[in-house]
Parts: C-alpha cells; sequence; structure tokens
C-alpha cells in the first residue's frame, strides 16, 4: 500500500525538481494526477 502512494509521489518530485525544474508546474493538475494514480494502483 505504501509503495502504491509513494510511488507516484517520487516520480513526480523527481520530474518536478530533477527532470523539469524550470517547467511552470500546475498543482491543482499534477495533484490529480497523482491522485489518480494512486487510486488507479489501489484498485
Amino acid at each position: 500500500l505504501v509503495r502504491i502512494i509513494t510511488g507516484p509521489m517520487i516520480a513526480y518530485f523527481l520530474q518536478r525538481f530533477i527532470f523539469a525544474p524550470n517547467v511552470p508546474c500546475d498543482e491543482k493538475r499534477d495533484l490529480d494526477l497523482i491522485i489518480t494514480q494512486i487510486l488507479s494502483g489501489l484498485e
């Protein structure tokens, strides 16, 4: 369960801060994306 939740978040933070730190972030959309990934992982 923990891996399902932390996986998308770790991927998100890696992408956010390492691969594309200067891309303007749309946090509402990003949060929706993370939640969607977590929920799909729980099914």
